[in-house]
């Protein structure tokens, strides 16, 4: 049945718009004298727990107003988190309130974290209030926080804020934990589509130089682990070869004085020798010492380069970006 030509569907569904955009402008009002109230009182200096709450309420519904996290810090520096005052050392009261205030907000930006996981803010503000934990003795938050970032890792394996947190939260951690990072970084590659990582992968690179200081490693270790990090390229190139996450760290391993420090002549000369290795080819030989012939070594990269064109022609773009990398270390 139609009323002055609107069906009783079109009626429907012109009220039920008009509901909702009712229901949008009240929210939009409400934001607004929201940020107004909370504008006014940081423009006052209010620096009281009343202030918080108000920012807490406006960080909920907006957690990329990122001025208002500088507008929280200052208040949580004045109250909930303000050092003892200088002529009284900090007891175990005072340990025992930092450490619950600091739980409080660490609470708050958890199920802000899960919704928003890729807001700049709420990370810095994470590491932000970590950093306030400085005073208390055997503190329990970073190795803690290390956990949490395991977990939200898991909800979203290429989250890059995460593994750049994660990679923070580790040098802040007391005692090496290189070692078990780089074997995380493997399980995660691993996993499901995890050698498309591109975080996975960055994370992996960034500990390789730390991983072989730690372990003392000389010329022959260092060449040791090269061939075993390229044999692992070379499995995965198997599985996918058009995988450009792959490819990025063996351009990396390849041009990276991190690993092999004698120069990129020496690494180029590992890969094409593994690709003869593979092919059936190369023999064992002992290389002797001897004084760097910056041209012959330039003749030798070219050479090496057009090898890995040859063994590999789908990727010779790849490999002549290479080239322009390895000449301009060279001149």
């Amino acid at each position: 049945m139609a009323s002055h030509g609107i069906s009783r569907s079109e009626y429907t569904a012109q009220s039920r718009d008009e509901q909702l955009r009712a229901k949008e402008l009240k929210k939009i009002t409400e934001y607004s004298d929201l940020c107004a109230q909370v504008l006014e009182r940081r423009a006052a200096n209010d620096l009281t727990p009343a202030a918080i709450d108000l920012t807490s309420q406006l960080l909920r519904l907006n957690p990329e107003f990122y001025t208002i996290w500088n507008y929280r810090r200052q208040i949580l520096l004045h109250t909930h988190l303000a050092p003892p005052p200088t002529d009284t050392p900090p007891d175990d009261t005072y340990h025992q309130t930092l450490t619950a205030n600091l739980h409080n907000e660490l609470t708050f930006l958890l199920p802000l974290l899960k919704t928003h996981p890729k807001c700049y803010w709420l990370w810095n503000h994470r590491l932000w209030t970590l950093h306030q934990s400085t005073p208390l003795p055997n503190n329990p938050f970073w190795s803690a926080e290390l956990t949490l970032a395991t977990h939200l890792l898991r909800r979203d394996v290429r989250n890059f804020h995460g593994w750049m947190y994660r990679r923070l939260l580790v040098l802040q951690i007391s005692g090496s934990l290189t070692e078990q990072e780089f074997a995380y970084t493997t399980a995660m590659l691993q996993g499901a589509g995890g050698m498309s990582n591109y975080s996975a992968w960055h994370q992996r690179s960034a500990l390789i130089p730390r991983l072989l200081e730690e372990r003392g490693a000389g010329g022959q270790e260092r060449m040791d682990f090269l061939e075993d990090e390229l044999e692992l390229v070379r499995r995965y190139t198997s599985t996918n070869p058009w995988d450009s996450a792959v490819w990025f760290y063996h351009w990396w391993l390849v041009g990276s004085s991190a690993v092999y420090t004698e120069g990129a002549g020496g690494v180029c000369g590992v890969v094409v020798e593994g690709e003869e290795a593979a092919e059936g080819g190369g023999e064992e030989e002992e290389e002797e010492e001897e004084e760097v012939d910056e041209e012959k070594e330039k003749v030798e990269v070219k050479g090496w380069i057009e090898k890995l064109i040859e063994l590999d022609s789908m990727r010779a773009g790849r490999y002549r970006d290479l080239e322009k990398e390895l000449w301009a270390l060279l001149v």
